[in-house]
């Protein structure tokens, strides 16, 4: 299971490398509920998340990510803890929420190319809707990378059909060809 679960990881970091400009190390900018999660499991994320996606990896959050954690109080203390290690993003954003902040930061094309691990199910329903975000959540005890979703992958069909397609140079000189009449070669001409 895990061969197939790592070749599907390379298959989809692959897409998203070429069709939205993914560079290593990843940038995995992770809010309050995954880092919960990983100390439930008792999981090291800085360990982890390079051995699910096979290349270096940055976890990030924000300073509103902190400030969440710090407001919810003793409940998430170890997710809060784990949060000082990581390397904090200044965000010049009010939201009142780190899935709003997180929103923010990706923006509507994730110029950034921000990876974003979360447990949100409502986040990962708003961010599947932005092209080129890969999703990273924590299932039975395991990091795990969302299936691309459907505007991603049309993202990138579109993005290979224009690769396909002539340059505008060449349509030129398609159109040319088109429009001359077909003149007979001269072997042909001498025969009649």
């Amino acid at each position: 299971m895990k061969v197939a679960r790592d070749k599907a990881v390379r298959r989809r970091m692959t897409v998203l490398q070429h069709t939205f400009g993914f560079e290593k190390p990843y940038k995995v900018l992770c809010d309050g509920t995954f880092l919960q999660a990983a100390l439930e499991v008792k999981m090291y994320l800085k360990e982890e998340l390079p051995k699910v996606m096979q290349a270096p990896c940055n976890p990030i959050v924000t300073n509103c990510i902190r400030e969440e954690l710090r407001r919810i109080g003793d409940d998430v203390s170890g997710a809060s803890l784990i949060a000082k290690r990581f390397t904090c993003v200044r965000c010049s954003c009010e939201a009142k929420s780190a899935r709003a902040c997180i929103a923010e930061r990706i923006g509507e094309r994730n110029t950034d190319h921000y990876m974003v691990a979360t447990q949100d199910i409502k986040l990962r329903r708003q961010l599947r809707s932005v092209p080129g975000v890969p999703l990273l959540f924590i299932t039975h005890g395991k990091v795990a990378l969302e299936h691309l979703s459907d505007t991603t992958t049309q993202q990138a069909r579109d993005n290979e059909l224009r690769k396909n397609r002539p340059s505008e140079k060449e349509e030129r000189v398609i159109s040319k060809r088109k429009r001359a009449p077909q003149q007979a070669a001269p072997h042909q001409a001498a025969e009649e």
